[in-house]
């Protein structure tokens, strides 16, 4: 039990959270700022959490066993208001066009860059304030989670970029349509071989390490909680290029698929009826030279930045 708690409390936390941050922002309507204020608040509570969890000696009536999961939690919350303002496209990127047909190589990562800076560059300024808040005090849980959030968020874009043929394009809201140009359609991106090795040979030392390691309770705790973000990382990796539709995880998430879902006939099991408009896409197009799957550029929205 004191192995399968941590694991079962990682696997629900990264999957409840995920499906809540998606149906919040695959909402219509005009309250769009109350959930924006909603995932602020939320992330302000995850920095009370995390500098509780570093600083145990102020609130002497919190268990020790409990503050791997008081960082862990606290970790998500300040994670998932920056998730919230990029899935709803108010922090992505100051370009906000598709990505040109016959684009280099060199210039597709350039125009990703645009379209994705502004999100890149919240996420390290929320790991510098972590760090500034938990390592002083030799306390690393929220820190060392937030980080492994990072570093596979970080390989997941670059497999996406250098090519994810089965991508769930439903998980990715209207709002930020346009980053689907950036993604290659038509193959395994070589990223994909080069980040798949690393988690693996990652995940089994540390399955190793802690199974061998004599160390506090605490800490095996935090060790079981990462070494499990890292399985979950690898795993989501496997998703972007087997035939296998990971966003039926969150269905009940996603607008306009449960309903529709319950009512097909005859469909295949797992298969997921969405009611969502797509972009003009097809993974047929293979001419293109950038982001494969596009016929050509859509027209940049009004006001939009080059």
């Amino acid at each position: 039990m004191k192995t399968l708690v941590p694991i079962l409390f990682v696997v629900f936390t990264w999957w409840f959270s995920t499906g809540v941050v998606l149906w919040l922002a695959t909402r219509t309507g005009g309250n769009r700022q109350y959930r924006l204020m909603a995932m602020l608040a939320i992330g302000g509570l995850g920095l009370i959490g995390i500098w509780a969890s570093a600083y145990p000696a102020l609130f002497p009536s919190v268990p020790a066993w409990s503050l791997p999961y008081l960082g862990f939690s606290a970790a998500l919350a300040v994670w998932a208001p920056i998730e919230f303002t990029f899935l709803t496209g108010i922090l992505t990127g100051p370009r906000l066009l598709r990505c040109p047909p016959g684009s280099t190589e060199v210039e597709r990562f350039g125009y990703a860059f645009k379209a994705l800076s502004h999100h890149e560059y919240a996420l390290a300024g929320a790991l510098g304030l972590i760090a500034v808040i938990t390592l002083p005090n030799g306390s690393f849980a929220a820190f060392a989670v937030f980080l492994l959030l990072w570093l596979m968020r970080l390989s997941a874009k670059f497999t996406l970029f250098s090519g994810a043929p089965k991508f769930a394009q439903e998980m990715m809201p209207q709002q930020i349509a346009h980053l689907q140009s950036y993604i290659r359609h038509d193959r395994i991106g070589p990223f994909f071989w080069i980040a798949m090795p690393i988690l693996t040979l990652t995940f089994i030392a540390a399955v190793f390490s802690i199974a061998m390691g004599s160390v506090t309770p605490e800490f095996r705790t935090l060790s079981i909680m990462l070494t499990t973000l890292v399985g979950l990382g690898a795993l989501e990796h496997w998703f972007m290029i087997l035939p296998v539709t990971d966003s039926a995880l969150w269905r009940w998430a996603l607008p306009g698929t449960q309903k529709q879902t319950a009512r097909a006939v005859g469909s295949r099991p797992g298969a997921t009826v969405t009611t969502q408009r797509r972009p003009n896409h097809s993974n047929q197009q293979t001419r293109l030279r950038v982001a494969p799957g596009y016929q050509r550029a859509q027209q940049p929205r009004r006001g939009a930045a080059t």
